[in-house]
């Protein structure tokens, strides 16, 4: 047995070479027509994107015909064994949770956290029994005097951890972390290996550890590379060791192709948005082309740290410009269109038919078999209003006709299955049921669709049946929707292609790409933090020996500077925006220069539209509204404004323009909720009729307040849903309310006024108006400040009254200008405050930093009436500009497309 490691350092680019050759040089060729034999070479390496890279460095090494050598990962080679010599059935990792869920009766989310914990610990306790590693949590939570709660979490998390085991062991059943636990005693009987390449690891697990170990020890020839870093050998050492300490090894240090240290001098090019990016990266990759500088496409490799966000506009932006790309990482079934309508279907079925998701099942175009005319009526019914309900539905339908309801009736017919079982049923009930009806709507996929048809869809929920005779126990519909989703979203599905490599960079490492483009690097998504354990934490996970937050960030950085200084040609990307969100660029990126790069030319049809003659990007038709003196009638000096409207002017001039001038509104499909001018209208009600009475006691007051809410909703138009709805959630409220009452009791002051309407000129040739919701009246002896009162606005949000926003920007001036037009009328404020009925908390300027500070009221005034002055001011010229008083309102706006602002920001 004969142990070779190569020492990888970081810009080393032809490592298959080497390994290969290696590998090579003792295997005899036999002469003649028989074809060249490598299968005596087992290759493994961590991860599938990796050995797809090795298969076609290999090919273009030997060509011609021959047969293969093995490439596994350490996890495929340990369930091919299993399978081969094993007699038990072998559970996917992504069903654990599923089990875990069954026979624990807990969701799916907390069952995926107690699975993640099983799987680390059969990884790095491999030979440790269940009661072994219990005391030696135990002795940890006990010396990091750990909260009951974490403890208690941990034991429960063991406890399934057993009874998981021992329900897979009485179904003679294991999963994929059992597979790799067993594989060495398998190796150890059956295997003879020739020749063994160990690539790409610099770190390992004790099971990995194991399998590893048991594999040189079968070998004739293992030949082993590691890839090394002077500034990283804490990371590698662990796995350095345990190969020195185990067995005799023959050491070779390569030396690097490219300039190690490299990443320290790149450049990276900053892009207002990820779609700028990626049309970036793909007006570089076109121009290479075309140029000749990079034709070998399939040598490119794009690479994100977060590729999921960037999936849609990979595939949009490079077929604009025409560049053949494969995402060299699988897909999960779950996002495709057929399943998400297959999910909609059950969810109309478990939640009685709520109108949009109805709505996607009867307009999918993958049940082949509904009527087409439901599918003809569905837009229409989709924005007939509200509908929820078998009753509902058919009532809409007969309004349709004849030919509608009686379709619709037949739908209802073949659903009704399904609904007659949705309460509790075993899994493989919902299954047959679902199968029936699947087959009776011709579900299927689309013909240009590279997924699964009706019959694979059956291939895929048999997993389901398969969770179902080891759990032995029923679920009700919607548990069944939760398992059925979270294994479409771990079945994977690898999309054919050629051309550009698109991976995630954990994907990406370990290759040698001869041009990189490493998009997406911006603080908090390179280095990233780990998902939060909810189960472990971070001191207890160290002390386990699982990957902790250092580790984690660490293998990142490993990972990043590795592939860039293994790449020849570089490319690097950060979006500075997203919207009107702003990013910095990663840490990584501290010693590199940025550098705003276009790469000039006309590289795609779109393009060479916009320059053909006449024809202009959209963005030069975008204008500001300035000058339209025609639209200012309502602002004159003999004019009343209302209050709100100075405010809404400030927020944003054009979005007034808009929304206040024009009546410009979008078209919104209307959700099944309560919307947010009814419930202010109810609050406003209430609280008009509440307030003024004297009741001292909770029960009173309580007893008062259901009168109030009984005749305020008996007048408005509401379902008896929102009705009950809103008289809780109100009723909730009152111990709150009736807190602050009280406490404004105690301050002295006492109801006045409600719906309070006044007008004035506060300033001259500025009239105002409007309706303040609440005054009241200071409880004075002095009777020369008898007109001494607080003003109160009321708001169903969150209370927004902040001193230093209001005085340097102007923002919120609404109460301080009721407070100027009560000083007209000779009416003091003491303050202004802001009741908030969401968080049942009011606001107060002053505050109490004002107090401290020695601003009073009155500046706050003086400074509304400056802001005041210019708004009108502004108003009366005409001029709308995109100019939000804070960046963040742009966020929802329905302007954004069209607005100076925003495109301004991003150009």
């Amino acid at each position: 047995m004969s142990v070779k490691v190569f020492y990888v350092p970081f810009g080393q680019r032809n490592l298959a070479e080497t390994l290969f050759k290696t590998a090579l040089k003792d295997i005899g060729i036999s002469s003649g027509t028989t074809l060249p034999d490598y299968s005596g070479i087992l290759y493994i390496a961590p991860r599938r994107e990796i050995i797809a890279e090795r298969m076609r460095s290999f090919h273009r090494l030997v060509g011609g015909s021959y047969i293969p050598p093995e490439m596994l990962t350490l996890s495929e080679i340990s369930k091919r064994l299993c399978f081969s010599f094993g007699n038990k059935v072998i559970l996917p990792n992504f069903l654990r949770p599923v089990v875990i869920s069954g026979f624990a009766e807990e969701g799916i989310g907390i069952s995926a956290i107690t699975s993640g914990f099983i799987g680390e610990i059969k990884h790095s306790y491999p030979t440790e029994t269940m009661d072994k590693v219990s005391d030696i949590i135990n002795s940890l939570l006990t010396k990091s005097c750990a909260p009951q709660a974490v403890s208690n979490r941990v034991s429960n998390a063991m406890n399934t951890f057993r009874q998981y085991s021992d329900l897979m062991q009485s179904h003679e059943a294991i999963d994929e972390d059992d597979a790799l636990l067993l594989s060495p005693s398998i190796i150890e009987k059956k295997l003879n290996i020739k020749t063994l390449i160990l690539d790409g690891f610099s770190e390992a697990t004790k099971a990995e550890k194991s399998v590893i170990s048991q594999l040189i020890a079968k070998t004739e020839k293992t030949i082993i590379s590691i890839p090394v870093s002077n500034n990283y050998t804490y990371f590698t050492s662990s796995y350095i060791d345990f190969i020195k300490n185990n067995f005799k090894t023959e050491e070779t240090y390569l030396s690097a192709d490219l300039e190690a240290g490299r990443d320290v001098k790149v450049t990276y090019h900053p892009f207002p948005s990820e779609e700028e990016e990626v049309e970036g990266i793909a007006r570089h990759i076109k121009s290479a082309f075309i140029s000749g500088r990079q034709r070998n496409l399939d040598s490119v490799v794009v690479a994100f740290p977060e590729l999921g966000k960037y999936r849609a506009m990979i595939a949009r932006v490079f077929k604009r410009y025409g560049i053949p790309y494969t995402m060299a990482e699988p897909l999960p079934v779950a996002g495709e269109r057929q399943f998400l309508d297959m999910l909609c279907l059950l969810e109309s079925i478990a939640d009685d038919y709520p109108r949009l998701t109805f709505m996607n099942f009867l307009f999918s175009p993958y049940f082949r078999g509904l009527p087409q005319a439901l599918k003809n009526s569905a837009p229409r019914l989709c924005l007939s209003g509200i509908l929820k309900g078998k009753s509902q539905w058919l009532k809409a339908f007969e309004a349709e006709g004849k030919i509608v309801y009686s379709a619709g009736k037949r739908v209802f017919k073949r659903l009704k299955p399904l609904e007659t079982i949705k309460d509790k049923a075993g899994y493989k009930d919902y299954l047959n049921a679902l199968n029936e009806i699947l087959l009776g709507f011709g579900f299927t996929a689309k013909e240009d669709s590279d997924v699964q048809t009706a019959q694979e869809t059956k291939d895929i929920l048999k997993w389901l049946g398969l969770v179902d005779s080891i759990t032995g126990k029923g679920t009700n519909i919607r548990g069944f929707i939760d398992s059925l989703r979270y294994i479409l979203e771990h079945i994977m599905v690898k999309p054919e292609g050629t051309g550009v490599q698109v991976m995630s960079l954990f994907g990406a490492s370990g290759l040698e790409p001869e041009f990189l483009y490493l998009g997406g690097l911006k603080d908090g998504e390179i280095p990233s933090l780990p998902e939060i354990d909810h189960l472990l934490p971070d001191s207890l996970r160290t002390g386990l020996g699982l990957t902790n937050l250092k580790a984690y960030l660490t293998r990142q950085e490993f990972l990043y500077h590795r592939l860039i200084a293994s790449s020849r040609g570089l490319y690097l990307t950060y979006p500075t925006m997203d919207g009107d969100k702003f990013f910095l660029p990663s840490l990584f990126l501290r010693d590199a220069i940025g550098k705003k790069h276009r790469v000039s030319g006309v590289l795609c049809l779109e393009e060479e539209l916009l320059r053909k003659k006449g024809g202009k990007p959209f963005s030069e038709y975008i204008r500001e509204i300035q000058g339209l003196k025609a639209w200012t009638r309502g602002f004159s000096e003999n004019s009343y404004i209302h209050v709100t409207e100075i405010d809404s002017y400030r927020r944003c001039p054009r979005r007034f323009f808009m929304d206040r001038i024009l009546s410009l509104k979008p078209s919104e499909i209307k959700d099944y909720e309560l919307e947010a001018i009814t419930v202010g209208s109810v609050i406003h009600k209430v609280m008009e009729k509440l307030i003024p009475c004297t009741e001292t006691e909770i029960g009173s007051f309580r007893e008062r307040a259901g009168t109030v809410l009984k005749e305020v909703i008996s007048d408005m138009n509401l379902e008896p849903y929102w009705r009950a709805f809103v008289k809780e959630s109100f009723l909730t409220l009152l111990p709150e309310i009736f807190e602050i009452e009280q406490a404004l009791r105690a301050d002295g002051f006492s109801f006045k006024s409600a719906e309070f309407t006044l007008k004035g000129q506060p300033l001259k040739g500025v009239r105002l108006e409007g309706k303040i919701d609440r005054i009241d009246e200071k409880n004075v002896l002095n009777l020369q400040d008898e007109n001494l009162v607080q003003v109160i606005d009321y708001k169903t949000g969150r209370a927004e009254l902040i001193g230093s926003q209001i005085l340097k920007a102007g923002e919120t001036l609404q109460l301080f200008l009721y407070a100027a037009l009560l000083k007209e009328k000779n009416i003091t404020t003491e303050r202004v405050g802001i009741y908030s009925l969401r968080d049942v908390h009011i606001k107060w300027i002053p505050s109490r930093v004002d107090k401290k500070t020695g601003r009073i009221l009155n500046d706050y005034i003086s400074s509304s009436l400056r802001f005041l002055k210019d708004t009108v001011e502004g108003m009366r010229k005409g001029d709308f500009p995109a100019l939000p008083i804070q960046p963040g309102i742009c966020r929802h706006c329905h302007e954004r497309p069209y607005c100076p602002y925003i495109q301004g920001l991003e150009g």
